[in-house]
């Protein structure tokens, strides 16, 4: 489980998935996780799968849905 800072009233929604990225001199991909619960401001998702740790700092942007 990780939380997001973001959440429904930045319009992310249940079921959104997302890919993360560790950054440091460079943004790495380092897994996909997927918004469970929405509040206006946060989000609870669950990580569907890693490569590396995904910690707090890690950014992470929208998958298109299929």
């Amino acid at each position: 489980i990780v939380y997001i800072d973001k959440g429904c009233k930045d319009g992310i929604e249940t079921g959104d998935k997302f890919r993360t990225y560790a950054v440091d001199d460079h943004a790495v991909p380092n897994g996909v996780i997927q918004v469970i619960s929405c509040r206006d401001h946060t989000a609870t998702a669950i990580i569907l799968n890693s490569t590396a740790p995904i910690s707090p700092g890690n950014i992470f942007a929208k998958l298109e849905k299929n």
